[in-house]
């Protein structure tokens, strides 16, 4: 086991490690360069670009000898499972789940994924972290022989050419990507984020006089409906069932089977209905929903809720690096096939809502793009 530390990574280029002193954390760092970047070495990793990242801000390129991903392999061959190192663990190897001691532990401290990015295992005793730290390369190892026997297996054939000739390949690129993140402008978007929230607090002001409610909760569902159906009696335009009903479809059937019916309250029906409302507040709800998505996912206020704030944990101003750029990561594992986007989600806005944005945020369309 090599210590590099246990504490956590408040950014990007954040050094593990406050458990030497920067002579010894030095040495223990060029010690792991010669030992990975030593020619004809095969580093094997689940999840490897995820510690890619670290050990190359480090100044050890990993990946330039990354050889297999358990994770992709397993993917793979077992499109539909769960692909975490603890359940490879439980399928591929007779450790079991090795990480219950740390995972009781983490839970006995009240520690969610937020709590251990920041803090990291630096708390965790040492009889507890030091165990699970040993047993994921060697589990990560030991899932690597069993999934590479499979995929030499002739019948595995065309997956095997797959994940070596594609997927593998593919690390390089999107790593490449990972490192090199969104060159953003941080006081654009911080203005952005006011004027959107701006813009939804009046949303919300006037949708309440147009409805004549003044404590009506936009985000509320039942309050929603009601709104829609009893305060503004308009008709239902589909049911909430996956796939959704048209409502003029079930309409007619007996009323205790239609009571067991729910009408939908989506984006759609608003946009269906709010051609039938005179009050004007079905349009401005719906306008309301499509900045607040924007505002939850991507805008977020700073930490104190204060104009002039500089402190962002939230949102994509959170997500800014010191060098000024945001880094997502991609997972090469979506149903599609194509690479999604997390921590932070890139991809979450749709192009379809540019045209509403721009309606609604006028001149401002220029800043959305």
């Amino acid at each position: 086991i090599i210590p590099v530390g246990k504490s956590g990574q408040s950014d990007a280029r954040a050094i593990y490690g406050n458990a030497q002193d920067d002579v010894e954390r030095m040495e223990m760092y060029e010690l792991l360069r010669k030992l990975f970047c030593k020619k004809g070495m095969k580093l094997i990793g689940h999840n490897f670009r995820a510690d890619a990242k670290w050990l190359e801000w480090l100044g050890i390129p990993v990946m330039q000898n990354f050889y297999f991903d358990t994770m992709l392999a397993d993917h793979v061959l077992n499109e539909n499972a769960e692909h975490g190192l603890e359940s490879c663990s439980v399928r591929y190897t007779t450790m079991g789940r090795y990480d219950w001691s740390m995972s009781k532990w983490l839970s006995d401290n009240k520690y969610n994924k937020k709590k251990l990015k920041a803090l990291g295992f630096m708390d965790v005793p040492d009889e507890i972290f030091l165990k699970y730290a040993a047993s994921d390369p060697d589990c990560t190892f030991r899932v690597y022989k069993t999934l590479s026997e499979r995929l030499n297996e002739p019948k595995n054939i065309t997956l095997k050419n797959l994940f070596f000739g594609v997927i593998m390949p593919c690390n390089q690129p999107i790593h490449e990507i990972e490192m090199t993140g969104l060159l953003v402008d941080r006081d654009l978007m911080k203005d952005l984020v006011w004027r959107y929230n701006d813009k939804k607090v009046k949303l919300e002001v006037d949708l309440k006089a147009a409805a004549g409610l003044p404590n009506f909760n936009p985000r509320s569902i039942p309050q929603t409906k009601d709104l829609l159906f009893v305060q503004l009696v308009l008709t239902p335009f589909k049911t909430t069932e996956k796939p959704g009903r048209m409502w003029e479809d079930v309409s007619g059937l007996p009323l205790d089977m239609l009571k067991k019916l729910n009408p939908s309250t989506d984006a759609e029906t608003l946009e269906a209905i709010a051609a039938d409302d005179t009050t004007g507040a079905v349009t401005l709800l719906r306008d309301f929903k499509i900045i607040d998505q924007v505002t939850k996912n991507f805008l977020r206020l700073p930490d104190s809720k204060e104009y002039g704030d500089d402190e962002f944990s939230e949102g994509l101003i959170g997500k800014i690096d010191p060098d000024g750029r945001i880094r997502t990561s991609l997972s090469q594992m979506s149903e599609t096939g194509r690479e999604k986007s997390y921590d932070p989600n890139l991809q979450n806005l749709p192009k379809k809502q540019y045209s509403e944005l721009a309606r609604i945020m006028g001149a401002d369309i220029a800043m959305i793009r």
